[in-house]
């Protein structure tokens, strides 16, 4: 038989009962021992699994069923961390938290939280309050850190390790090294600090080049602005020529051919063109590449000395422009004028005071000017006149006077040969254009078709109308 089940039947004595068999069990389908076969049910009989749940009989979830617990009990408590009776356990406030601390408002340590005081708790206990201090004290809860508080650091505000909370100084700054913080430079100076703007390179900056250089802070003109080094790609390939006029779309009136220059004459031209050109943008001694470069290599506030013109100048950068000391003979009776601003390649400059702040023009009026002037050419006529008597100088500083008509004396002469090569350079020049036009001293050349009309028109003028500002056209 099934355990816990039973069965009975009944019958008359002498005959056999008919009845069926009654069976007695479980028949709850949810109980271990759950009887299929049962007709009668016996609930004491079922067995259930065990039931898990809360056995603790102070928490709020409680279960008395429960025969093992699940962890899932919940208590109420109280759940300030400053009280006194905090619960760590409880997951609900009970409300009955007892939080220690001053009930007084008027007290500056007063606690809106506090539930009972003592007579400690409203003391006031000045001292420093912040924990950063050297003499923190943590019992403190009255005064003002900014009188309290003993912080040593630096004090200085240009300083790196400024200290802003600093109450006395530590006599321990360090202050910024500037220069070039970039490696990638060549200027790159690795005790620096603080870049300065110095990391400089002079190449080309058009992205569209093929030698662009990501790197460059400068355009680089290796000749004269506004001609760069930059390279670019080769234009795509032409279409061919089209195919000439035929002799009846030729023009009427046709004109003298265009003469064929030869190769050598073409470069002969071509160069006269470039030095023309070079010896415009260099007659100064200064190009713009080279003022680029002084820039670039120049250091702030550094002295340097500068070759230009035959002359040693004194040369400086301050506030990221570039000075000449003015040691020229017609500043001497300027006392203002200290330092000469080098920002322009033709001479045209700035004069500055010591503080390189510019000379105003109504400082340095006309009446100035020519008595210092007159007062030049005195020195120079005296200078001149011991010369030729064959007297020695007059002062020690004579010397240094000579020197300077000297030298005032060859730049003269070598400005007027710069001119007269310029104007010969111009002169042939203007021969070669005018040769390769076609109005040489031969006449035209002979007609070819196509010509425009009205240089045909002016070709047949009388040869008194063809001159065009030169002595070449007969």
């Amino acid at each position: 038989g099934q355990p816990n089940t039973w069965a009975f039947f009944c019958s008359s004595p002498g005959r056999e009962s008919s009845s069926p068999m009654v069976w007695f069990g479980c028949m709850d389908s949810l109980a271990l021992n759950y009887e299929s076969t049962a007709t009668v049910p016996d609930p004491s009989a079922c067995v259930y699994p065990p039931i898990s749940g809360c056995t603790d009989s102070t928490a709020t979830n409680y279960n008395p069923l429960a025969q093992s617990s699940d962890g899932s009990c919940t208590f109420a408590g109280c759940t300030n961390s400053n009280a006194e009776n905090y619960n760590s356990l409880a997951v609900t406030d009970d409300g009955k938290c007892e939080i220690k601390g001053c009930m007084d408002s008027d007290n500056a340590n007063y606690n809106s939280e506090a539930t009972f005081e003592d007579a400690t708790d409203c003391k006031l206990v000045t001292g420093c309050k912040d924990p950063a201090a050297e003499n923190y004290d943590s019992r403190a809860n009255h005064g003002n850190d900014a009188e309290l508080c003993i912080i040593t650091g630096c004090m200085d505000e240009q300083a790196i390790n400024y200290n802003s909370k600093a109450t006395q100084s530590s006599n321990d700054c360090t202050y910024p090294l500037y220069g070039c913080t970039d490696s990638r430079y060549s200027q790159y100076n690795s005790g620096a600090t603080t870049d300065d703007g110095s990391c400089q390179l002079v190449d080309c900056t058009d992205s569209t080049a093929v030698n662009y250089n990501s790197l460059a802070t400068a355009q680089l003109y290796p000749i004269r602005w506004p001609e760069t080094n930059c390279v670019y790609a080769p234009p795509p390939s032409l279409p061919p020529p089209s195919p000439p006029p035929s002799p009846a779309a030729a023009d009427p009136f046709p004109s003298p051919a265009q003469p064929a220059l030869r190769r050598s004459d073409s470069m002969a031209v071509r160069e006269a063109l470039l030095l023309t050109e070079w010896l415009n943008g260099s007659a100064s001694q200064l190009s713009y590449h080279g003022l680029v470069q002084l820039h670039a290599s120049l250091a702030e506030a550094e002295l340097a000395v500068f070759f230009r013109n035959n002359h040693f100048a004194t040369i400086t950068k301050h506030g990221g422009e570039l000075y000449l000391l003015a040691t020229d003979v017609g500043f001497a009776r300027e006392p203002l004028v200290v330092w000469e601003r080098l920002n322009q390649i033709d001479g045209d400059s700035t004069l500055c005071t010591s503080e390189f702040e510019r000379v105003e023009e109504s400082l340095t009026t006309t009446a100035t000017e020519e008595a210092a002037a007159a007062a030049i050419a005195a020195d120079i006529a005296e200078a001149e006149a011991r010369e030729a008597a064959g007297l020695g100088p007059a002062q020690d500083e004579a010397s240094d006077m000579a020197l300077a008509i000297q030298l005032q004396r060859e730049e003269e002469e070598q400005a007027q040969l710069a001119e007269q090569q310029m104007q010969q350079m111009q002169l042939q020049r203007e021969q070669a254009l005018a040769a390769q036009q076609g109005y040489g001293p031969a006449g035209p050349a002979p007609a070819y078709p196509g010509q425009p009309y009205r240089q045909q028109q002016q070709q047949q003028q009388p040869p008194q109308q063809q001159q065009r500002g030169n002595c070449l056209l007969q």
